[in-house]
């Protein structure tokens, strides 16, 4: 790719905006940056997606609602609002196709409804712009404007792991293995504190490899250490080939609709596929539902997915965790997992693996929305 326009600047002493506009032969992408963290991921990759040579892309990284506001629609403020709208605008004006652009949220913490009016003021400004809005917000909204959840970490695993995606594919293997599931968690929240003390208390921790950076001296898992690593799966890759589960433990959950930012989803939801594990995810309520819309096999036949859409945070706790006995009982045999299970497994890394079924989901799921 070759940048063909950059440029960056600060607003205040605190904040960062950086805008970038890149051509890559086939089309032309912008990057949006709000707030203070600054990291370029580029879903645009004409090997997977060669059907959206029409569209530019807009994507938005680093802008969040921090912190948190008190109402679930309460919108940016006029500062916030104001510096997106330029910079869209500003993003806009350098693409040479304005006829349809996709505008994509990929990142945690921000809420669809909190953006919704920066986005109708954007395609007031463009009146014969097709627009379509993705967030890192899995919910259904009453909105005029086009918007479907964008899944986006599924890129951010495949990307982070690109150059050993091989590696991971060929070394995932069907051996015995001398633990349960694998569990990895950095941050003492809640549910994560809660699920420890549970498994420690039912002596399931003994059947598992958990981390646990909150402890005195933490408890991490040899090759992770959380600056960095943990975004090379590939240096784990013995320990997961250990077990059989991954209970993922995502960085927030809440049963509220209208919880302020948003039900999101993080790059730890989409390991288990990569690494060949039945997923056991600890997230906000019918995240599956989208993980199945995108052709991601959960499993639903061989142990309970309720969890998924139970309100009660102790039901949901107790569902997860005895799921890791119903793994064991229904998906393996004699240490290792059932020929019929590791195929299915297989099949979700494979999937994983072929990220033109990514940009299926999406252009999917804008077909859905757009009837």
């Amino acid at each position: 790719m070759t940048p063909i326009y950059e440029h960056t600047w600060d607003f205040t002493n605190k904040d960062v905006r950086s805008q970038k506009i890149t051509y890559c032969g086939w089309r032309y992408i912008a990057y949006v940056v709000l707030g203070t963290k600054k990291f370029k991921l580029s879903n645009i990759n004409p090997e997977y997606d060669d059907r959206s040579d029409e569209w530019s892309w807009i994507q938005m990284e680093g802008m969040r609602q921090w912190p948190a506001y008190q109402a679930w629609d309460n919108p940016f403020s006029v500062d916030q609002e104001d510096i997106g709208f330029e910079s869209i605008v500003e993003a806009i004006e350098k693409l040479p196709n304005k006829n349809k652009i996709i505008i994509d949220k990929a990142t945690e913490f921000c809420s669809f409804p909190s953006a919704e009016n920066l986005f109708k003021r954007v395609q007031k400004k463009y009146p014969n712009t097709e627009m379509v809005i993705t967030f890192n917000d899995n919910r259904n909204f009453n909105t005029d404007l086009t918007y479907f959840p964008s899944l986006a970490y599924w890129y951010y695993v495949w990307n982070q792991n690109q150059n050993r995606l091989e590696f991971i594919r060929d070394n995932t293997k069907n051996e015995v293995r001398n633990k349960l599931f694998i569990s990895r968690n950095m941050l003492p929240k809640q549910h994560r504190l809660d699920f420890v003390e549970k498994i420690k208390e039912n002596g399931l921790i003994e059947k598992g490899i958990v981390s646990r950076g909150w402890e005195d001296p933490p408890v991490y898992i040899e090759g992770s250490d959380y600056n960095g690593d943990e975004k090379n799966e590939s240096k784990l890759i013995d320990y997961y080939n250990q077990t059989f589960t991954e209970v993922v433990m995502e960085s927030d959950f809440k049963h509220d609709y209208k919880y302020v930012f948003g039900f999101f989803d993080g790059e730890k939801s989409f390991r288990p596929f990569l690494m060949c594990q039945i997923p056991l995810i600890f997230s906000f309520p019918n995240f599956y539902k989208y993980l199945r819309i995108a052709g991601f096999d959960m499993f639903d036949d061989v142990i309970d997915t309720s969890f998924d859409t139970e309100l009660d945070y102790d039901k949901k706790m107790d569902i997860i965790i005895d799921n890791v006995s119903l793994v064991e009982k229904n998906c393996t045999s004699n240490g290792k997992f059932k020929d019929e299970i590791w195929k299915r497994l297989k099949k979700n890394q494979e999937h994983f693996l072929d990220l033109k079924n990514y940009y299926n989901y999406w252009w999917s799921q804008y077909e859905f929305h757009c009837r």
